[in-house]
């Protein structure tokens, strides 16, 4: 952790974990229910695979506890729902999540995201009133580096100079500023024409940096 002074208040670096240490290295072991194992009783419900399928792909799907009360109630399957649930999930894909679509990874140092932060109330030196303290956080968007400026306002000065001390900070600049819509430096949101403040946008063209504000979501 470095510390940098600032008005009294110390600015912290926090260092984060590459993407490829949370690809690698999160994740619990699988526990499997209890109860029959896999081939045991749930090979009673392949003789109605057709019809389960059939049942979970209408325009209105059963639901699996009433397609158990119709197996147990037509057709004499004494087998338990824990069995049915883990017959649907395991064969049929029953519920199966849609795999996430990973992101490519930026190349290192080319994408700097930003967005303020409350931190809480401090004592405003200047002015002697407890006051909100924000934080604009800087975060390189390959290594997750984080640089972090407190400041008591939102504006696009304290968003500029904050910016210039993660710069040097960083030793380096991003060729790409990622910010959220703050009004500091959106002036209006649009998904591919954004307006930039005026001030901000001439912060980025003498300084030759790319800005790419988040996109808005849609309803």
């Amino acid at each position: 952790m470095r510390v940098l002074p600032f008005a009294g208040v110390p600015i912290c670096s926090l260092m984060g974990p590459s993407d490829a240490f949370f690809a690698g290295s999160w994740g619990h072991p699988k526990r499997r229910r209890r109860g029959h194992p896999r081939g045991g009783v749930t090979q009673f419900f392949y003789a109605y695979r057709a019809r389960i399928e059939a049942w979970l792909a209408q325009p209105r799907p059963l639901k699996l506890t009433k397609i158990h009360l119709l197996l147990e109630r037509d057709h004499g399957v004494s087998a338990s729902y824990d069995t049915l649930r883990r017959f649907a999930m395991e064969e049929l894909a029953w519920r199966k999540k849609t795999p996430t679509v990973r992101v490519a990874d930026t190349e290192p140092g080319e994408v700097a995201q930003i967005d303020f932060g409350l931190m809480g109330r401090l004592l405003d030196p200047a002015t002697q009133r407890a006051r909100n303290l924000w934080a604009l956080v800087v975060t390189l968007a390959y290594s997750r580096y984080q640089f972090v400026w407190p400041s008591f306002e939102q504006t696009t000065a304290a968003v500029c100079a904050g910016l210039d001390a993660a710069w040097w900070f960083y030793g380096a600049m991003a060729r790409v500023i990622l910010p959220d819509k703050m009004k500091a430096i959106v002036l209006r949101a649009d998904e591919l024409a954004p307006v930039l403040v005026p001030a901000f946008l001439d912060y980025t063209q003498t300084r030759g940096r790319f800005v790419d504000p988040a996109r808005v979501r849609s309803a």
